[in-house]
């Protein structure tokens, strides 16, 4: 190997890691609208948009591990169908120098997605933090 196949493998490389970073940025805007767009959908879906934690706080504990049962079941099927979704969105730099979107572990997994949306989801969030409350877990919000 010449000096000049060394230089345009480094070059190569350089530019792979930018369309890394340039796609994991991308992704998480795409996550991110993605967990806005489906958390407005559940809360005008299922909660009619209104958070009241004084309601929250009236709920018996059951009421409340149930509804968070069903709260993390959502988020995981959520998670599901956003990661599904995202397979066919496509990524503007695909096939340059090489680069193959699908292999980017870090985007495909659906991480950012999850964060986003337990982020939004701030009824379950509050319906964690009253049950830790009353199971006399120490909790900050």
């Amino acid at each position: 190997m010449n000096d000049d196949d060394g230089v345009s493998n480094f070059q190569h490389n350089l530019v792979i890691r930018l369309f890394k970073m340039l796609d994991f940025g991308y992704s998480n805007v795409v996550y991110f609208t993605m967990a806005t767009c489906i958390m407005a959908l559940i809360n005008r879906l299922f909660f009619g948009n209104v958070i009241s934690e004084h309601q929250e706080r009236k709920k018996k504990t059951p009421q409340l591990v149930v509804e968070v049962i069903l709260n993390a079941w959502l988020s995981g099927v959520s998670l599901y169908f956003a990661r599904h979704v995202f397979e066919f969105i496509h990524f503007p730099l695909q096939g340059l120098y090489g680069y193959d979107h699908s292999k980017v572990h870090e985007v495909m997994g659906g991480a950012p997605f999850s964060v986003f949306l337990n982020s939004f989801y701030t009824r379950f969030r509050l319906q964690i933090l009253i049950l830790s409350e009353r199971f006399g877990f120490s909790v900050q919000s």
